[in-house]
């Protein structure tokens, strides 16, 4: 289990958790690419987001924004050794994990949400190790608000990391 105070991580395992089994089957957590391909060293948010824009010209200035943001926390600020937590619906369970490498761009299974049809992709990638579940009904109240944001990724608020670390020890 990674130690208590370590940074956690919800990742998303694509829409409504349909790629969560890939997740703690392969041992990874991935991001959608949303079109910013390959990320150099350095590269700026106003950057990604403009090679975000050209990739998906119709989408909204804030849906640009939020993508670009997530990409690149991804890529920047998760590290080696923070703890990540993905959700299954369909067992209402939260996986917690470890994870174990760098990020890395590469082909990964994605699920349609409305027709549950499996197709390839690229995303953003990082090995994890599966550590732990925890039942969603086990969880307080305050920590299934928090992990019931909508974005693909984001930082846990420390209480509910550590309520999720106490219940898969």
């Amino acid at each position: 289990m990674p130690r208590s105070g370590d940074r956690m991580w919800m990742v998303r395992a694509g829409w409504n958790g349909t790629v969560a089994h890939r997740f703690v089957g392969n041992g990874v957590v991935y991001v959608n690419e949303d079109g910013g391909g390959p990320i150099r060293h350095g590269v700026s948010n106003g950057e990604m987001q403009r090679l975000v824009e050209m990739a998906y010209p119709m989408e909204s200035q804030g849906a640009i924004r939020t993508w670009s943001t997530m990409i690149l926390n991804f890529w920047y600020e998760v590290q080696i050794g923070h703890a990540v937590v993905t959700y299954d619906p369909r067992a209402r369970r939260y996986h917690i994990g470890a994870v174990k490498s760098n990020a890395r761009r590469e082909a990964v299974i994605w699920v349609d949400g409305s027709t549950g049809e499996e197709f390839d992709g690229v995303g953003y990638v990082r090995t994890a190790v599966w550590i732990g579940t925890a039942s969603r009904d086990d969880l307080s109240d305050s920590a299934r608000n928090h992990l019931g944001r909508p974005p693909t990724l984001f930082a846990l608020p420390p209480a509910t990391g550590e309520e999720l670390r106490q219940l898969c020890a």
